[in-house]
């Protein structure tokens, strides 16, 4: 996907039994500090990837996994973030009422903040491990 110029690159799981004539519902996981980066992967091998792997049956929806270069708490990576799920939603039939965001340490912070810049895109957030940004709540209700 391209976005501000620059290829960017994102993993997506999707059920084994997709059928691109139902919609879905999907999660969009934002990685942890560590695996930040380009090669599109680092993201997929810490949360939800795993335990995808390990009981890809318990996943009966899309899962989206985009991934920063540094952190998800500028600006820049909210941005793309949001992009990354309207370039899934041209790809995939994804219900769009029932798109939940979800993030572990530094993306849990991403996930306050994704939540904050897109009122009423997301059915939920569900920040794990995270600090929260209190500068959000507003936005958030």
């Amino acid at each position: 996907m391209i976005f501000n110029g620059n290829e960017h690159a994102y993993a997506v799981y999707k059920p084994a039994n997709y059928d691109a004539k139902r919609p879905y519902a999907t999660i969009i996981f934002l990685h942890g500090l560590f695996e930040h980066g380009t090669d599109g992967w680092a993201q997929t091998k810490v949360g939800i990837g795993p335990a995808i792997q390990k009981n890809p049956e318990r996943f009966n929806c899309i899962v989206i996994m985009p991934q920063c270069e540094d952190t998800w708490q500028t600006p820049e990576s909210v941005e793309l973030a949001g992009a990354v799920l309207d370039d899934a939603q041209r790809k995939y039939n994804i219900d769009t009422r029932r798109v939940v965001v979800t993030g572990l340490s530094n993306g849990g912070a991403g996930a306050w903040l994704l939540g904050a810049k897109y009122p009423g895109r997301f059915a939920g957030i569900a920040p794990l491990c995270a600090f929260a940004e209190y500068d959000t709540v507003p936005k958030l209700t």
